[in-house]
């Protein structure tokens, strides 16, 4: 969202990135976190444009958002208004309505490929996954340039595995990778090995995810990334590996690994990194069943994420408090993001759960 609001004028911007902050935020607050997200703009114009547009977002489900398309008024001839508002409505679950904001933004720009992205996941989310890899395709073929082929093929990848298809998914992943490959980008093509095994781990192969870790790992360091960034990787690798010895039943190694990944995350102040070390250390107690403990690590987690709301949901499942494990698998089935490799993972888990 930020590197499509780097387009608009400032002010309009500003409302703009206002809004969907406070709808998010009203979702975390919802989901039990804080919902607090703290304005960080510096004149106080900007914060007055910024404060109203969350204002807004934080009282959508109430709005007709008439205040939104005002300012889209603004700037006819830009795609990122329709787009934004589109994404905004996704969300909502208003998927057709976003499909049609999505569609004004390429009556706009046909080339703005983001949008063609939108629309294939309000597809996805319609239960349309065949329309939405075909829309995906449209964005592949008339790709200027192999950002927008990747995105195209990324998109792809991900509707295979909400599908639960994660062998094609994977086939995606790899097209993905030549073309990374081709032009010689290790930070994609180390970015793609991640996603793999992603999808590996998923599929229940840790060896197979394992194998994906080191390559990344091996890659990042033989490329002229900077000293900071490698030693990073080098850092998420016990997060990494963390993950494949859980799934692979060894509880002792992903112990390990958590803690030496927290107290890595720890150590540099590294929010992200520290919310992760907690899922993964919320998840081992989960599996071993034990729920206070789970709750209190994932709880530390990442609030937005739907891997968390669903582990949270399991959780209060196993202490026995079925009414709250409902209200965490419909918040992780019903996030309605642009979608990434860890929702569509979760979300089909999620909606079984909540059914």
């Amino acid at each position: 969202m930020s590197q499509r609001l780097t387009g608009l004028r400032p002010r309009v911007a500003l409302t703009f990135a206002g809004i969907l902050v406070g709808y998010s935020a009203a979702h975390a607050q919802s989901a039990g976190g804080s919902g607090k997200i703290p304005v960080t703009t510096s004149s106080a114009e900007a914060k007055r444009q910024y404060v109203k547009g969350r204002t807004l977002g934080e009282n959508l489900r109430a709005h007709d958002s008439r205040e939104f398309l005002t300012q889209a008024a603004l700037i006819p001839n830009d795609p990122n208004p329709y787009d934004s508002y589109a994404e905004l409505l996704m969300k909502m679950g208003r998927f057709d309505e976003s499909i049609a904001m999505y569609r004004k933004a390429l009556a706009t720009d046909p080339h703005f490929a983001n949008s063609r992205f939108g629309i294939a996941s309000n597809l996805m989310y319609q239960g349309k996954h065949a329309e939405g890899r075909a829309e995906l395709w449209k964005l592949y073929q008339a790709a200027r340039n192999d950002g927008e082929r990747r995105t195209a093929l990324f998109g792809a990848a991900v509707i295979y595995a909400d599908e639960g298809k994660l062998d094609q998914a994977l086939a995606e992943l790899k097209k993905e990778y030549a073309v990374a490959e081709k032009i010689d980008d290790d930070a994609a093509m180390a970015a793609d090995l991640v996603a793999m095994r992603d999808v590996a781990l998923e599929a229940g192969k840790p060896d197979d995810a394992r194998k994906f870790y080191v390559s990344s790992l091996e890659m990042q360091e033989k490329s002229d990334l900077s000293s900071e960034v490698k030693e990073d990787a080098k850092l998420n690798h016990h997060y990494n590996l963390g993950r494949a010895a859980l799934r692979a039943g060894d509880l002792a190694a992903a112990r390990e690994h958590a803690k030496t990944f927290l107290i890595g995350a720890t150590a540099k102040n590294n929010r992200g990194e520290i919310l992760q070390a907690h899922e993964l250390t919320g998840a081992i107690e989960l599996q071993e069943r034990k729920y206070d403990q789970a709750l209190e690590e994932l709880r530390q987690g990442n609030q937005q994420d739907p891997y968390t709301l669903y582990r949270l949901g399991l959780a209060y499942q196993g202490k026995g408090d079925q009414a709250k494990a409902a209200d965490f698998f419909r918040q992780a089935a019903n996030q309605h993001t642009l979608p990434t490799l860890n929702y569509a993972f979760v979300r089909a888990k999620a909606r079984k759960m909540k059914a």
